[in-house]
Order: C-alpha cells, then sequence, then structure tokens
C-alpha cells in the first residue's frame, strides 16, 4: 500500500473520530491552521515523552471507530514516520493540522477517562422515572452528590454572568478577578441600584459597593434577582432540580418541543492519602470567608475563540494590563482548562432555604466559548442526564403526585406553600 493510499485510510479514521466525537464539541476547539509541520512535530513530541500517546490514539480512533485492528495494524508505524519527517511531508500538512486537532481533543478525553471515571451521560426514559427518584446515590463522607435542572438540554453548565454578558472575540480573551466584575457589575448599571436599595453594610455603617468590594450578598442577590453572577445554582434534592427541569410546562411549545436535562454533580469531600483520610478544603463556611475567597483567590479567564496551539495568548485584565496562557503543549493546556471549585451552603434568603440550594463556583481556569471543563478536575464526577420530551408529560405527573411541596409555585415562593 503506497504511503498515500494510507494516508488516505488515517484521514477517514480522524473523520470517523471526529464525527463520534462531536457530543464534546472539542476538535474545533483548537486553532492549528497557523502551525507548519515541523511545529506540530515539536508540539507532540512535548506530549510524547512521558508515555506514547500518538500510538494510543491511534489505537483508541481504531476502537472508537470499530475498525479491524488486524486491517490496520501497522498505521501506527506509519503516523510515527509521518510525524517524525513531518518536514518531508509538508503536502500531508492539512492532514497534520487536523491530526494535531483530533489529537488535543482527545487527550482532554483522557485525561479524565484514564483514572476510570468517563465522561458520563444518560437517558431518562419513561420507564426509570420511579427508579431514578426513589433510588437516592449512596452518599458517605467521601462524596457527595448535588443536581440542577434545565428546561433545555442543549444548555451547557455555566455561570449566568458567563452566559449573559460580552466578553472580548478573537485571539485576546478576558481576565477575571474581583476588580473586573466590578467593572462588569457598574457598566451594566447594577451596583448604583444596589447601593440606592439593599446596600452594605459594614462595621454597624452603610458603605458604597465600590469601596467595600464584591460580596457574597451583593452575588448572590444578583444570581438570584437578575441571573448575574458567577456562581452556579444547584440542590441536593433531585426532586426540586427535577422540578426546574421540567419548569416550562406552562409554556406548550417549550415544553412539548425541548428535551430537558438534570446535571448530576459528584464532590469528593474526603481522600486517602496514605494510611490518612485528609478533608478537601473545598467548602466555605461562612460569609467573611466567601467574601474573602472572592476579594483575593477568584481568578478566571475567559476566551470566546479557539486556543492557538503552540503560542501564548493574551488576555486584558481590569487595569488594561495583560496576562498570557501559555498554549505551547497540551500539558499546560490542560493545566489551564482545569477548574478549582468551591461550595457555599449559606443560604441569604428564605427561597434559597426552600429549594435546598447551594452556589458552585469555579474559578483558577480557562473558559473556553462558554464552556468550563469539570471533567479534568479529578475530584469532580458529572452526568448529564437526558429527559426526552416523549417522557417530560409522565415526569411532571409523577413530580405533582409524589413531591408536590416543592412544585414550582412553591419553589418561587415558599410563603405560598405554609399560607394554604
Amino acid at each position: 500500500m503506497k504511503m498515500k493510499e494510507k494516508i488516505a485510510i488515517i484521514t477517514e479514521l480522524l473523520r470517523s473520530w471526529e464525527k463520534n466525537k462531536k457530543s464534546y464539541n472539542m476538535v474545533d476547539l483548537f486553532n492549528t491552521d497557523e502551525m507548519d509541520s515541523i511545529q506540530i512535530v515539536v508540539f507532540l513530541e512535548d506530549a510524547n515523552r512521558d508515555f506514547d500517546f500518538h500510538y494510543f490514539f491511534i489505537n483508541k480512533m481504531i476502537e472508537d471507530t470499530k475498525k479491524e485492528y488486524e486491517l490496520y495494524k501497522n498505521i501506527q508505524q506509519d503516523i510515527r514516520g509521518i510525524l517524525y519527517y513531518a518536514q518531508d511531508y509538508s503536502k500531508y500538512l492539512s492532514f497534520l493540522r487536523r491530526y494535531l486537532r483530533c489529537f488535543c481533543a482527545f487527550m482532554i478525553i483522557y485525561e479524565k477517562a484514564n483514572d476510570g471515571s468517563p465522561l458520563l451521560s444518560s437517558t431518562l426514559n419513561a420507564n426509570a422515572i420511579d427508579d431514578f427518584m426513589t433510588n437516592y446515590d449512596y452518599i458517605d463522607s467521601y462524596m457527595k452528590y448535588y443536581y440542577r435542572g434545565q428546561t433545555n438540554f442543549e444548555w451547557d453548565l455555566i455561570p449566568s454572568l458567563f452566559r449573559n454578558y460580552v466578553f472580548r472575540n478573537g485571539n485576546q480573551g478576558d481576565f477575571i478577578d474581583s476588580k473586573m466584575l466590578l467593572n462588569i457589575y457598574e457598566k451594566e448599571d447594577l451596583i448604583d441600584k444596589y447601593d440606592k436599595t439593599i446596600g452594605t453594610e459594614m462595621h454597624g455603617k452603610k458603605i458604597p459597593l465600590k469601596s467595600a468590594g464584591i460580596t457574597y450578598s451583593f452575588l448572590a442577590y444578583m444570581q438570584h434577582s437578575v441571573s448575574f453572577s458567577p456562581m452556579i445554582d444547584f440542590t441536593d434534592k433531585k426532586e426540586i432540580a427535577s422540578t426546574f427541569a421540567l419548569g416550562n410546562k406552562n409554556d406548550f411549545n417549550s415544553f412539548a418541543s425541548f428535551d430537558s436535562s438534570i446535571f448530576k454533580l459528584g464532590i469528593m469531600n474526603e481522600f486517602f492519602n496514605g494510611p490518612e483520610t485528609e478533608r478537601r478544603h473545598n467548602e466555605l463556611n461562612n460569609e467573611n470567608e466567601i467574601n474573602d475567597f472572592f476579594k483575593n483567590d477568584y481568578r478566571i479567564k475567559v476566551l470566546n475563540g479557539k486556543i492557538k496551539l503552540g503560542t501564548k495568548m493574551i488576555l486584558a485584565k481590569s487595569d488594561y494590563s495583560t496576562i498570557t496562557i501559555d498554549c505551547t503543549s497540551i500539558k499546560n493546556i490542560i493545566k489551564e482548562l482545569k477548574p478549582d471549585y468551591k461550595v457555599i451552603s449559606i443560604a441569604t434568603n428564605d427561597r434559597m432555604k426552600y429549594q435546598h440550594g447551594k452556589f458552585l463556583v469555579f474559578y483558577n481556569c480557562l473558559i473556553v466559548n462558554g464552556r468550563i471543563f469539570f471533567n479534568l478536575n479529578r475530584d469532580i464526577s458529572i452526568e448529564k442526564i437526558q429527559i426526552p420530551k416523549r417522557a417530560k408529560r409522565g415526569f411532571y405527573n409523577f413530580l405533582t403526585k409524589n413531591y408536590n411541596h416543592y412544585n414550582m409555585e412553591y419553589l418561587l415562593n415558599p410563603y405560598l406553600y405554609f399560607s394554604k
């Protein structure tokens, strides 16, 4: 078989793998168009120092695309040769660029799947509703579960601020810290409104929020009043998340036309370190602690564009200075994408108490095109449960019969339940 024919076979494998992994939306995350063949080889050689990922990648592609290994057993050697002598195969540059995009997407998936915790998704059919609701997840001291319902399955899991605010597009992104948060809220004319109405109190005196800095009370109010904060609402009760997933029941077109989803988020609470068991420091337990976190530790990067491989990309800060994100190796990119997190359980109002509400805050990571790569943090398991539109009516009836005290009317106004 001629090399050109072998390249065609590998190209077909790449296309099949891209199609199979379309749901992860990661192949198009990377811009390789400006990389020449030598840069591609250097990039992949860096990833190849600890383990032969190229060999593993080809095997994984064959496995994912259901190809017979015997027919492709010498492709591994061919791809090694092509990559190593890429400067002699410049006419295959478009193939090499696509190979690199697929390889980087695969490595992001592999980083999680390698420890036995693959990316999860499932479908909640009508005959599985009862089991889902009544068979509660086993909760021990090492793992806690939180749930979030969304009325459209296509929606990703992203804080409302990053969903609703227009950040920079292209090769330059934004660096978000407490100062940048204040700037964003000021641009939206929300700080002045908050100062005039709710206000911020410190040491028994009312002071402007710009002087106090970002506070948990302010962020929680922004989330609950205008859905505009760096926090994500969760609950520890799946029946409440299920009600929110079906919360568009009165909008017939939406309810009948779109699948809904429930995100099930598992967070490691403790871990073994040799003979000892250590607590994860992932919970913020009082308001001062939360305020200090947002003022001193909260950092997140936003990029509305593709990661430009082989470069150091620029992000703008609130004071017009810049920082860089290192995209010169896949390891650095994975490090940039991996989020840290905090759990906040302090209820700021009666509605949050009634909803058993929690806030999840993700930080120290890069958000790309409105996506956080939760699964790169191995303390986290996340499952997106699909509720098909054909099963929604039955699910709604099940909730009404068994959990009517958590219907949408009461969740939004808990006083109604107690007044009836």
